[in-house]
């Protein structure tokens, strides 16, 4: 029945004969050039470790007491800085002041704890015990992916399909407003800008942005290895080094082996495209229609950075709440970006050209003009491309847009920006940052591209590092250096559980911002109508699944479990399609919590009013058949009187 399932659901998705022999792999749908400049992307990080700050940053993602002492001391720097170059913020912050105070030793403490924990654990072979409990319950997949059910099976396929129009930009999912003219009088105050926000285009963004958590990092770092020692051995051009650059080719390919075989499920080409500014820690990839394909092109660019206990170290060296600024990449008045991100997409100063940025966008332009050069059907518009990332990825995914938004033309003549998905993103910037981002998002006003920041419920990642600047009037009010001065990126979009208090459409659409007043959201592609409740507990026990390892994981609370890929597909499934407006009244997720709350109570005192009417209806029948039964009860004692009567009258009047 599944099989059947699944062939239905993959008909129309190009087959590839796709197989690895000793690590290397063949019939790969991916573009050989692209791998290329992948490898040297990696030859290009190994040698800017020759400087002492790069390989301080990459020894803290390898090491997890170098990685706290490295946090500690960022934290106490920032802390430091901002007493000596504005003391006065003591008095003009001081909620700011008492959390550095207070709160952040506490959170440091904390944090050491962590560190400790998993220090000690890696020391008992904490990595072993993992590896076994995904081979024996998880097929071998990530601690991030254990949850997670069908999130790469026959929904991601359907989803896929779904997607596609969309996907190849065949349907435009920003909708301008208009009003005919030859109206007689036109109501131009009703203009609002149409937005989409696609179920399956979301569905399939977090697929493929959980599906890259599968690289294998060990065979990366072999792959590094291999190309810094051969630039360093032989000349370039040179049979051997060529030898020995393929070697490290095979060896990037192998690592994402389990990536690239799914990636062929779905009918796509996945390659790797640059580490960014470490390897084997955060990097950037590709998912795309196979070049010469009879699909229509498109691009999906996709971040991934580490968040599971044996990438701690890497989580806590980006996890750090300083800033940097961003005037560099975004132009003045962009204020700061959070310095771990914004440092490994556009490389720390004094790197030596270190930017993985720049990896990127060459990598790009050149599957693009691939792509434009191989058409069986000629076609003059542009190749569509993507965004999407999870977790830590959301921030890097959320940088990069805000960057090419502001200078389009690094993507070049042959690429045309689509939207951006992010899931479980911390906050990357201060205020002045969020309005220089929602500034390019609106120049013009009805340009064609959002970000859609899209929250699980209670995934406490999405909270983090704190901050009050998402609020658009305490902007102004924050100070620069403020601890508190963080903000988000884009609209939200915030997904709720099919269970009570929460009903139908089971999300909430966050604060738009001041320059999405007029906005009209329109969710599609979701359940046609409510879940009833029996069917959602159906779904609910079934995405807890029959295996031992997952069904235990969903026992985590419920923060820590929402932030996973699988929680989000779950609640991404339960989404009705609807539109909703959202103009100067803001939300929160504890406002939509109340507001929902309080219609469940609403409903419940309505039903409670309507059982007591009944019952008082029901209690009026009852007395009044009970008055009837007395009234019919007393006639018929009177007509037996009356009878009586005249029997007595009778016999009276015989004596007589």
């Amino acid at each position: 029945m599944q099989q059947s399932s699944t062939s239905s659901a993959s008909r129309g998705i190009p087959q590839f004969n796709l197989r690895f022999v000793r690590g290397v792999a063949q019939g790969d749908p991916a573009d050989p050039q692209a791998r290329a400049n992948h490898r040297q992307d990696l030859e290009r990080i190994s040698n800017d470790l020759a400087s002492w700050r790069v390989d301080l940053k990459n020894l803290a993602r390898r090491n997890v007491v170098f990685a706290l002492i490295v946090y500690l001391l960022r934290s106490l720097r920032n802390f430091v800085w901002t007493l000596v170059f504005s003391p006065a913020t003591v008095f003009l912050d001081p909620v700011g002041t008492c959390v550095g105070l207070i709160i952040t030793p506490i959170v440091n403490v904390g944090v050491a704890i962590c560190c400790m924990v998993f220090w000690i654990g890696g020391k008992l072979g904490l990595d072993k015990v993992i590896d076994w409990a995904s081979d024996k319950w998880t097929d071998g997949y990530s601690m991030p992916n254990w949850p997670s059910q069908d999130l790469f099976g026959t929904e991601s396929i359907v989803a896929l399909q779904a997607a596609r129009p969309i996907l190849q930009g065949d349907v435009p999912t920003t909708l301008p407003q208009t009003v005919a003219t030859q109206e007689d009088n036109p109501d131009f105050t009703r203009l609002a800008t149409g937005r989409i926000f696609s179920v399956p285009l979301a569905r399939i963004f977090l697929a493929m942005s959980a599906l890259v958590y599968e690289r294998r990092d060990a065979l990366v770092n072999e792959a590094a290895d291999i190309a810094y020692a051969a630039s360093k051995k032989y000349a370039k051009g040179t049979t051997q080094y060529d030898l020995e650059m393929t070697r490290a080719e095979n060896k990037l390919s192998e690592s994402e082996e389990r990536i690239k075989r799914e990636a062929a499920k779905w009918g796509l080409a996945y390659d790797g495209v640059s580490d960014l500014s470490s390897v084997a820690g955060p990097f950037a990839s590709i998912f795309y229609a196979p070049i010469g394909s009879d699909q229509r092109p498109f691009i999906v660019l996709c971040f991934k950075a580490g968040t599971t206990p044996v990438q701690y170290a890497e989580w806590l060296v980006d996890a750090s709440i300083n800033k940097t600024g961003a005037a560099v990449w975004y132009g003045p008045g962009s204020g700061a970006a959070h310095e771990g991100f914004y440092t490994d997409l556009f490389g720390r100063p004094g790197a030596d050209g270190s930017n993985g940025y720049g990896s990127i966008i060459r990598t790009l332009k050149h599957v693009a003009q691939r792509m434009k050069a191989n058409m069986r059907t000629p076609q003059d518009g542009k190749i569509p491309v993507w965004v999407c990332g999870h977790s830590l990825g959301a921030a890097l995914a959320s940088l990069c847009y805000a960057r090419l938004l502001h200078s389009e033309k690094d993507l070049g003549e042959d690429i045309h920006l689509r939207d951006c998905y992010t899931y479980g993103t911390p906050r990357v910037g201060n205020g002045d940052f969020a309005s220089a981002f929602e500034e390019s998002l609106v120049s013009p006003i009805d340009r064609g591209v959002i970000l859609w920041r899209v929250i699980n419920h209670l995934d406490v990642v999405c909270r983090v590092p704190p901050g009050l600047a998402d609020d658009e009037n305490l902007r102004g009010n924050l100070s620069a250096l403020s601890s508190l001065n963080y903000a988000h990126l884009g609209p939200s979009i915030t997904l709720r559980p099919a269970s009570l208090p929460f009903s139908s459409p089971y999300y909430a659409l966050g604060r738009l911002g001041a320059f999405h007043e007029a906005t009209q959201v329109n969710v599609t592609g979701g359940r046609s109508s409510e879940l009833q409740e029996d069917q959602a507990l159906h779904e609910y026990i079934n995405a807890r699944g029959r295996n031992l390892l997952r069904w235990t994981m969903t026992f985590i609370p419920s923060p820590l479990y929402n932030h996973f890929p699988a929680s989000y597909d779950q609640h991404l499934s339960n989404i009705v399609s609807s539109t909703a407006t959202r103009s100067r009244i803001g939300s929160t997720p504890a406002r939509d919590y109340i507001r929902t709350a309080a219609t469940f109570v609403h409903n419940q005192v309505d039903e409670a009013r309507e059982r007591v009417k009944d019952q008082v209806e029901n209690a009026t029948q009852q007395v009044q058949q009970v008055a009837g039964a007395v009234q019919n009860a007393g006639r018929e004692a009177a007509n037996v009187g009356r009878e009586i009567q005249h029997d007595v009258s009778k016999d009276i009047k015989k004596k007589m």
